[in-house]
This record gives C-alpha cells, sequence and structure tokens, in this order.
C-alpha cells in the first residue's frame, strides 16, 4: 500500500470519528456510586454554575450506581454538583463544544461515543502494522542485507506496545484527554521497565569490551558498546533530572497543572523516553537481522564462493578466525554438492600485509589445496586490502574467468560481519548470500553495536524525520494536556 493510501484511510477515519461524535456526543451519562442510604433518585438534587449550557435529562439509581444523564444546550462551560438533603456534594465540569458536542470533566475529556477513537487509530495503526510486515518479509526475500529492512523491523518492534495500549484504551476510554495521558505514560513506563534490562546489558556489554581491548588492542571501535549503554542509561535518567532541576526554579511551580513547567517537563520525558525506546527497537532489528544473517545459508545453487580475507599468523598459516572463514566455505561447498550435485568455485580474497610473510588469499589456497580441493578450483585474488576491494576485485576476476552474465555467488566471513559485508556487496551492485563461520563471542556484542550505529548512519535522513516526528507529535500531546487545564 502507498503513503498516499495510508493518508486517505487516516482522514477518511478522522472524518468518520468526528461525525459519529457530532451525531452520538450530544448526551452524556456520568455513574458514581449512589451515596449510603439512598434509594431513589428523586432523592438527588442536581445543580448547575452557569444554567443554559446543559440540562439534566434523567436520573436513576440502579444496582447501588447513580447515572446522571445530561444534554447540551449552548456551547460554553458548567459546572454541576449533586447533593442529597444537603448532607454531601460530587460534580465536576461539563463542556459543551461547537456542534454540540458535550465532553466531561476537561475540554477534551470523555464523551458519549468517544471509544470509537482509539477503535478507529487502532484499526488504523494495525493496517499501518500488517503493512510494514509485509514490506519487511519481501525486503528479506529480495534481498537480505539492506539497512531498510532493520529500519522497517525496527519501527515494526516500536509500533506493538502502543497498538496494545491503544486496545486497552478501547474497554477503558477517557475521551482524548485521558487516551493522550495513557499514552504519554506509557512510553515513560515502558522505558522505565527496559532500564533494568538495559542497564544489566551494559554491564554485560562492558566486560564484553574490556575483553575485546585486551585481545584486540584500544581503539575507540572497541569500545562502541560501552558508550552506548552509558548514553542509554544517561537519557534513562535525563527526565529525573530535569524534573529535580525544575522543582528548584522559583517560576516553574511543577505541581500546578496550569504551570508551563508541567508541559515542559511531560514534553522533555515523554520525548526522551519515545526517542530511547525507538532507537532500543532499532537495536533489537539489528541484532535480529544480524543473527538472521550469520545463520543464513545461501542457496545450493552457486557458482563461486568468495572468502573474505583477514589477518595471517606469522608463519604464513591462517589464524582461528580466518580459518573458521576457509572451513565455513568448504562445508557449504559439501552441502551444495550434496543437495544439487554442483561444484563450486572457491576464491580466496586477501592482499599482503606490510608484516605477512604471503598474501592472505595465498593462505588460504594453500590451506583449500591441503584439504583436498583441485587447484582449477581456486581463483586466487590477492590485491585486495579492504572488505569492499575484497567484492569489486574478485568479481572482476570472476567475469574474467565464467561466460555466465550473472553467476550466482556465495561469500565466507565470520558470523557477526556477514551482514556488514553483505549490504557492501549490495552497495557496490553484487547480489551475494553470505555463510557464516563461529568466533568468539565477545566479537558478536560490539558488532551488533556497530550494525546499529551504521544502520542509523545509513538512513539518517530517514531516522531524523521519523524522531522529528514523533517528538513533535509528542510535544503536540503535552500541550494538549496542559492547555486542557487553561480553560
Amino acid at each position: 500500500m502507498k503513503k498516499r493510501h495510508y493518508v486517505l484511510i487516516a482522514a477518511g477515519m478522522a472524518l468518520f470519528c468526528f461525525l459519529y461524535i457530532a451525531v452520538m456526543g450530544k448526551t452524556y451519562t456520568v455513574k458514581y456510586n449512589a451515596p449510603a442510604g439512598i434509594t431513589s433518585a428523586d432523592q438527588i438534587n442536581v445543580q448547575f454554575e452557569v444554567p443554559g449550557i446543559a440540562v439534566l435529562t434523567e436520573k436513576k439509581i440502579e444496582d447501588g450506581t447513580l447515572y446522571l444523564s445530561f444534554a447540551s444546550v449552548d456551547e460554553g462551560r458548567t459546572f454541576f454538583e449533586y447533593d442529597y438533603g444537603g448532607l454531601s456534594s460530587n460534580g465536576n465540569y461539563l463542556y459543551v463544544h461547537r456542534f454540540g458536542i458535550m465532553t466531561y470533566g476537561n475540554i477534551i475529556g470523555a464523551c458519549t461515543g468517544c471509544q470509537v477513537i482509539p477503535i478507529s487509530l487502532a484499526a488504523f495503526l494495525a493496517l499501518f502494522m500488517i503493512g510494514l510486515w509485509k514490506q519487511y518479509k519481501a525486503g528479506i526475500r529480495e534481498n537480505l542485507y539492506r539497512y531498510r529492512n532493520i529500519r522497517i523491523l525496527g519501527l515494526f518492534i516500536f509500533l506493538v506496545p502502543i497498538w496494545v495500549f491503544l486496545v486497552t484504551q478501547v474497554f477503558n476510554s477517557q475521551g482524548l484527554y485521558g487516551m493522550i495521558r495513557f499514552l504519554l505514560e506509557s512510553a515513560n513506563a515502558f522505558a522505565y521497565l527496559a532500564f533494568p534490562v538495559a542497564f544489566i546489558a551494559f554491564i554485560i556489554v562492558t566486560f564484553s569490551n574490556l575483553h575485546l581491548i585486551i585481545r584486540e588492542g584500544f581503539n575507540w571501535r572497541n569500545a562502541l558498546g560501552a558508550l552506548l549503554g552509558i548514553a542509554v542509561c544517561f537519557c534513562t535518567f535525563l527526565p529525573s533530572m530535569l524534573y529535580r532541576w525544575l522543582e528548584k526554579v522559583p517560576y516553574f511551580d511543577i505541581h500546578n497543572m496550569r504551570s508551563i513547567g508541567v508541559f515542559i517537563d511531560l514534553a522533555v520525558e515523554s520525548g526522551v523516553m519515545v526517542f530511547l525506546t525507538y532507537l532500543e527497537c532499532i537495536l533489537a532489528a539489528t541484532i535480529v537481522l544480524g543473527l538472521k544473517a550469520a545463520r543464513h545459508i545461501p542457496a545450493f545453487d552457486r557458482d563461486y564462493i568468495l572468502i573474505l580475507g583477514c589477518q595471517i599468523k606469522a608463519d604464513g598459516t591462517p589464524t582461528k578466525l580466518l580459518q573458521g572463514r576457509i572451513d565455513r566455505a568448504l562445508e557449504f561447498a559439501k552441502m551444495q554438492k550434496e543437495a544439487s550435485g554442483k561444484d563450486i568455485v572457491f576464491v580466496p580474497s586477501g592482499g599482503k600485509g606490510d608484516d605477512e610473510v604471503i598474501s592472505e588469499a595465498a593462505c588460504m589456497a594453500n590451506y583449500l589445496a591441503e584439504k583436498g580441493v583441485d587447484p582449477s578450483s581456486i581463483l586466487v585474488e590477492d590485491k585486495s586490502v579492504s572488505t569492499e576491494t575484497n567484492f569489486r576485485n574478485s568479481l572482476e576476476l570472476i567475469q574474467k574467468h565464467t561466460d555466465k552474465k550473472d553467476p550466482k555467488i556465495a561469500f565466507a566471513t565470520t558470523n557477526f560481519h556477514v551482514f556488514r559485508a553483505g549490504i557492501l556487496a549490495t552497495r557496490l551492485g553484487i547480489y551475494a548470500e553470505g555463510i557464516g563461520g563461529k568466533t568468539k563471542s565477545y566479537f558478536w556484542i560490539n558488532a551488533f553495536v556497530r550494525e546499529f550505529i551504521a544502520t542509523l548512519y545509513a538512513e539518517r535522513k530517514t531516522h531524523i524525520l521519523t524522531i522529528l516526528g514523533m517528538i513533535l507529535l509528542v510535544a503536540a500531546s503535552a500541550y494538549a494536556v496542559y492547555a486542557s487545564y487553561l480553560v
């Protein structure tokens, strides 16, 4: 479904909600616990602060509940109260809007038929989420290695709890005010509930990063996980810090709902939490697709399998990391042969570094020969110095070797590197399916963080627009709550 279709559906639902409430909302029935000892509604006396705004049309007591029914008369606001023999009184505000729509307690409070709003929103959101899920499934079928897939899945995960919250509001609708307040508070609660998980993850990531730094040396890339954890923890506590600061500012009375400080606190708190929750959902989607890419097995119709090189030992033999990649390529070749009977050509790719005695490609070719691979089934690409040149140079070599216009290519790398390598191949216009070799667990966590950051950067414009849209919506919602107390 295209964007304009969603816009038309949203506009149609909004019009339907307005017309439905305009028809149904001219009356409203308030329910109270019947006062003790009162058995007849005739004992209840109802008075209006401002007459001529609304009228009482019915009062009755059934099963211990007092029902007071009102009808709108003229646009305005009035306070009503009821008493029984002068012993006690209770009441609230009634607002009559244009078209005779009556709301209870608040200018955007509950009204007859207001359940149609969360029902329509939940229905629209469900339709939108179905569309997102279809886009995601189609996207990974077409090409697993796209950052767009992460964005779509992350947005889907983000919308799931919102949809659940909307559905619960159908059974507990308090009008626009109640729904907006509930959603804002739910967003905050979701982020706070996720904090213990985020904090534990931060501890695990920090220790993982320390292990990685000890093994691989210190650089800012190896500390990304810990830095992200610190940022998440800081953002979680930022609203509380702001609240304490606002409490000390004399001209911001955050305990008075008419104070601008209430709006600032609510808008910032909810905005930060929505922002944080969105990022956590994108990270979750990154992990899901990273694992999916690592566990993916290419179709058994490949003509070539490219083995991405990495550091070799001082004696010219493969390191454990490189050996894992070669063994995974050999394993795939065996699986393909057994499944389809088709042989595959190995393309070890990697140049010679200043501290290496031979090229990485030559090292891999020697290992393949030791494992019984026919030299005629090995194409050595020994000029590459990066993953990008691995793909670019290997493709040129493959095109010289075959008469096929579009040879089917697989690539073997370490499991945490499959998704990133596949993304790079896609950007170069090369469609290749990856297969991952095992590696140490401490590589995984930092790899997820790097992919998460790469995802945000790759589609930064879309993410920025999405986040800004959410923050503006949150700010508008917070202002609606604040402004409702000013009337």
